[in-house]
């Protein structure tokens, strides 16, 4: 993720923390979460709205999930059109 905080030291609890994730989830889940993080305005702090997250919070399982989910992806803006189509 180029627009997070780089990670300088794979220390001993980052270790435990990527081992428990891959009890339950794949190498490519990690993977579709750090790109998700990178497309994410909120997470990559592109929006200027929070700058909290980083390599921690991401492998924080609470988070890793709620990433995984979609829970912070960029929301699609309507146009007019569309708009006219749900009403």
């Amino acid at each position: 993720c180029l627009d997070l905080p780089k990670v300088k030291d794979l220390t001993d609890k980052r270790k435990k923390a990527i081992k428990a994730l891959l009890k339950n989830h794949t190498i490519g889940d990690i993977e579709t979460v750090f790109d998700k993080a990178q497309a994410s305005d909120f997470l990559s702090g592109r929006n200027g709205n929070w700058s909290g997250c980083g390599f921690d919070w991401l492998m924080n399982p609470n988070n890793f999930v709620k990433v995984i989910e979609g829970n912070y992806d960029n929301k699609r803006k309507l146009s007019k059109i569309e708009e006219w189509d749900l009403a």
